[in-house]
């Protein structure tokens, strides 16, 4: 059971991540660039493609990953100087049905 002040605290992050949820933006470039493309270290590119994203259809993958972040869960909320860092559990059925669970910083 949360305290009074957990409660507020929860509540002002419930806020902050509506906020920046409204103004959410993924650069073309971060899909078509990096994301569906291999890289040699932390590759995405296999995870994605497994779920059916490829660079021919980038823009079904942005759209996937802005419709999840309105079920998204915050499991850490980290003040910096330039604001807070969020850290945030989505999943969403892939093309091809299958369920992509990730964690987005």
């Amino acid at each position: 059971m949360l305290n009074a002040y957990d409660e507020a605290l929860v509540s002002k992050l419930d806020i902050q991540l509506m906020e920046m949820l409204s103004g959410l933006v993924i650069q073309d470039r971060k899909l078509t660039h990096y994301l569906l493309v291999y890289q040699a270290e932390d590759d995405k590119s296999e995870f994605l493609a497994s779920a059916g994203y490829t660079l021919q259809n980038w823009q079904l993958l942005k759209r996937d990953i802005l419709n999840a972040m309105a079920e998204a869960e915050v499991v850490e909320a980290v003040p910096t100087d330039w604001g807070t860092r969020f850290k945030v559990k989505a999943q969403w059925d892939g093309l091809n049905g299958q369920k992509l669970k990730v964690i987005i910083i």
